[in-house]
């Protein structure tokens, strides 16, 4: 077995030289390409003598190699596996090279490859040296020149970064395009395009008053589709210069939309290349969660030109530097343009279902970690949302003002240069006038922490003192913990559900922030005229887990009266996690479930109270699912059975379905849109009207649902009623997903859905319909959207995954071994579902691990 050689963050080295001009031509033909490059290479200041300088390239046929000029000599270069070394004399010279490469066989989809008839690259994280030598690292920036030949009628769109300067035909049908990033750039922000692609265009005005030009590419079926995505640009183009004074730098800002693509998106300087998932929708193909995905994925990819282009990384173990403080950008962004008041909640669900099973499983790791195997690995929910939490704790401690201060301060200091996660740190310290260095534990440790609360009042001298403990877990490679710096926001409500105005530390308000920097610490909060109801990590103040040790009752209490959206939503989590596993060892003792009256009175509040605030209702009554149930599970040391979980599920959405059946039938009635309008009201009515069609899906024949299908006249109501009437597996669910079929079996971005619905389905045929739908002439292995929406979606139904008889995880294994040789980096990420075996009970941890012995 091939042995890996692990890369350590001690062992990192700045590059050698520099490389301060770099010219690419690259020329496209149906079976091949040829890419020539010249570099510009300087000797940098008190480096000793001419060591060798080490380029890095992959699956090149390297055709011609010239220094300054002239053929290189024998003596001049040499081949290491998959480097190149070349033998320099002088401290300055040219390098060009010749290299042959074929995109038209690249299913790996890193470097350039074909998708549907059109070239595209991807080069993020190492894909650049699949296109021609050069050294394949974040700290060497160059100011990058590309030329792109081609066919005219075949690819009459050549695309790459920056501005063009100049283009024009040349012989036998072909034509080129000149283009210049004036910005230096890592490599792996290179990018380029050729296809036959329609063009849809818009202007933006900066704030300087420079007018910038907007496009983006897709197909000329799909271009009535690309309309949100552009107004999405323009909002985040405003919203980074009002909020983050950060103009756009170039003349024209490109988006190029692509069927087979790894990733969501891709932030290339001027040139970004996205997953058409996060493109293309309007009000017949695009669902609400389509939209409000399109709005964050395309902020998030503009708002990279300031951090992540315009600033860029030392080296890899810093990922979180760009992409944890990019998603924080989108999710403020978001909050403030786009979902409202359950932006915050969505944004935690992601965190709590991805990224707190990682960080409890054998893939832990810090959020930068300490050395890589594979850097493809490292693009995970800890590197991108662990990291937006610590950058947000920051925001928080820092208070909105003196964060933007040191924003200021970060852009200044560190434009146009690769820097490590300390030159944050350091530049927010700077400009707010604090010291924020405890923080950088955060990226060195891995776990998250478990806190306990501990409330003593008393009555005479109106205090209550609440001594706060934290513990992380053991993880992987890191058994001793540190106390790390946790930011507590923290409320009290009377009896009455009233917030109290209490005092702390001489200032006095409603809410107030308090930093657990210890292992165990205590606060005394004045001014408390009664014993209060705490409300504590508000809007989840910090990325941990915690026991109030106040038992259900005050979580109820708070899911009816707490103002703060998040903690209102959480309390209603804590009060079903702690009720599921009560029915959880019911169904596993064969014992009588029963579920407490109390529980009653908290969703009855929320139910009768709906029509205050929808959306967070809504999220309320979307029940974790029974993934989400399973870690909660694992981390109270439970081993666990996944039909007794399915049972315990089921049981309790049964329960909230007949006590409020008319209740939810009158919700579902009265909350229908007209006509499909994008707005957070109309994205509120629909989400309480399709959480009370699930609850009636649970207690009405499948005549029922079906008759909403057939009635439906959007993409959000009708995946709702298609997921309801999958699970009954009978002669409407079939004539549902049927008609589904024969109206957008043409939209293959639709089609996902349809594939992820029947994949993500309850009903006893998953399984065998599954292995059918592989057999699709919609499906495609080599397509990442589809192996996601069948395969992953599949494989996080922990129902019909997780038989009796192992053969969902084999069929998991058997994909994963046959996408190991076509696609890698897909096939690595499909690992995870098998990643918890501990936790499971011994017979389905045994077939779990055996697979993964298969797979090794």
């Amino acid at each position: 077995m091939t042995q890996y050689e692990r890369i350590y963050l001690r062992d990192y080295r700045p590059f050698d030289y520099l490389i301060p001009n770099t010219d690419l031509w690259i020329d496209f033909f149906d079976d091949h390409t040829i890419v020539r490059s010249r570099l510009n290479i300087i000797k940098k200041e008190g480096i000793k003598g001419h060591p060798p300088l080490v380029l890095n390239g992959e699956e090149l046929k390297t055709l011609k190699i010239f220094i300054n000029g002239r053929a290189a000599g024998v003596d001049e270069y040499a081949y290491e596996e998959n480097i190149l070394k070349i033998f320099p004399n002088v401290d300055s010279f040219t390098l060009e090279t010749v290299c042959e490469i074929h995109p038209e066989t690249n299913t790996a989809l890193d470097g350039i490859y074909k998708s549907d008839g059109f070239f595209c690259s991807q080069c993020e994280a190492e894909g650049f040296r699949k296109i021609t030598w050069f050294p394949d690292r974040p700290d060497v920036l160059s100011e990058f020149t590309c030329t792109v030949s081609g066919d005219v009628k075949k690819y009459p769109v050549l695309l790459s970064n920056g501005n063009s300067v100049s283009k024009g035909g040349l012989s036998d049908g072909r034509h080129f395009c000149k283009w210049h990033d004036p910005f230096p750039k890592p490599c792996y922000l290179f990018a380029v395009v050729a296809g036959d692609l329609y063009c849809v265009e818009d202007k933006y005005k900066t704030m300087s008053g420079r007018e910038v030009t907007l496009r983006i590419f897709t197909e000329p079926e799909n271009s009535r589709k690309c309309f949100h995505a552009m107004e999405s640009l323009k909002k985040a183009m405003k919203w980074d210069e009002d909020v983050f004074s950060r103009e756009y730098d170039l003349d024209i800002y490109m988006i190029v939309a692509v069927r087979a693509f790894n990733m969501g998106a891709m932030e290339n300087k001027g040139l970004n290349i996205f997953n058409s998932t996060y493109v293309l929708a309007d009000e017949k193909t695009g669902t609400d969660d389509d939209f409000l995905n399109i709005e964050s994925v395309v902020s998030h990819e503009y708002f990279h030109n300031w951090t992540g282009n315009r600033i860029t990384l030392a080296n890899w173990f810093q990922l979180s530097l760009k992409e944890g403080l990019t998603v924080f950008r989108d999710q403020l962004f978001s909050s403030e343009i786009g979902a409202g008041s359950v932006s915050r909640i969505k944004d935690v669900r992601v965190l709590k279902a991805r990224q707190f099973p990682e960080d409890a499983g054998p893939f832990a790791h810090p959020v930068r970690p300490s050395s890589y195997i594979e850097m493809n690995n490292f693009y995970t929910a800890t590197v991108y949302e662990k990291g937006a939490e610590i950058v947000r704790m920051l925001y928080n401690w820092l208070g909105r003002e003196d964060f933007l201060k040191g924003m200021d301060v970060y852009f200044l200091n560190f434009d146009s240069m690769a820097v490590n996660c300390e030159e944050l740190v350091e530049a927010l310290g700077k400009g707010s006038g604090r010291d924020l260095w405890q923080f950088m534990r955060w990226y060195e440790q891995s776990g998250t922490p478990f806190l306990k609360f501990k409330f003593k009042y008393d009555k005479e001298q109106k205090k209550i003192f609440v001594k706060i403990q934290q513990e992380t877990p053991e993880t992987p490679g890191q058994v001793e913990k540190t106390a790390l710096p946790i930011p507590v926001k923290t409320a009290f409500f009377d009896k009455t559900g009233k917030h109290i105005e209490f005092e702390y530390n001489g200032k006095s308000g409603k809410e107030q922030v308090v930093l657990l920097d210890e292992n165990e610490k205590e606060f005394v909060f004045n001014n408390i005229n009664e014993e209060p109801v705490p409300s504590v990590l508000r809007g989840f103040s910090a990325p941990v887990r915690f026991d109030s040790g106040l038992g259900i009752e005050p979580d109820i209490f708070l899911m009816s009266h707490d103002t703060d959206p998040y903690n209102k939503w959480d309390s209603s989590r804590r009060v079903f996690f702690e009720t599921i596993k009560e029915l959880y060892i019911c169904f596993k003792t064969d014992a009588e479930p029963e579920i407490r009256k109390e529980i009653y009175k908290g969703y009855s509040f929320i139910i009768e109270n709906a029509y205050d605030d929808r959306a967070l209702a809504a999220e309320i009554l979307s029940l974790p699912t029974e993934s989400e149930i399973i870690q909660e599970l694992m981390n109270s040391k439970i081993k666990v059975d996944p039909v007794a979980v399915f049972k315990a599920r089921e049981f309790f959405v049964k329960f909230i379905a007949e006590k409020f059946a008319g209740e939810f039938l009158k919700l579902f009635n009265e909350n229908h849109c007209e006509k499909y309008v994008y707005s957070k009201e109309d994205i509120a009515r629909r989400s309480i009207k399709n959480i009370s069609l699930y609850y009636l899906s649970n207690l009405k024949d499948s005549a029922f649902v079906y008759d909403v299908y057939s009635k439906s006249d959007n993409m959000t109501d009708t995946i709702a009623a298609l997921k309801s009437i999958v699970k009954f597996e009978d002669e409407n669910s079939e004539k549902a997903l049927n008609c589904f079929y024969s109206e957008w079996k043409q939209d293959l971005v639709v089609m996902d859905k349809w594939f992820a619905v029947q994949a993500g389905s309850s009903g006893i045929k998953t399984f065998e319909n599954v292995k059918s739908l592989m057999n699709d002439r919609l499906f495609s292995i080599t397509n990442p959207n589809k192996v996601r929406s069948l395969i992953g979606v599949y494989a996080n139904n922990a129902l019909r995954f997780h038989r009796s008889d192992g053969k969902g995880y084999e069929f998991l294994s058997d994909n994963i071994i046959k996408l190991s040789t076509l696609n890698p980096q897909i096939a690595a990420r499909l690992v995870s579902y098998l990643s918890n075996w501990k936790g499971f009970e011994e017979v389905f941890g045994k077939m779990m691990k055996e697979n993964l012995e298969k797979i090794h």
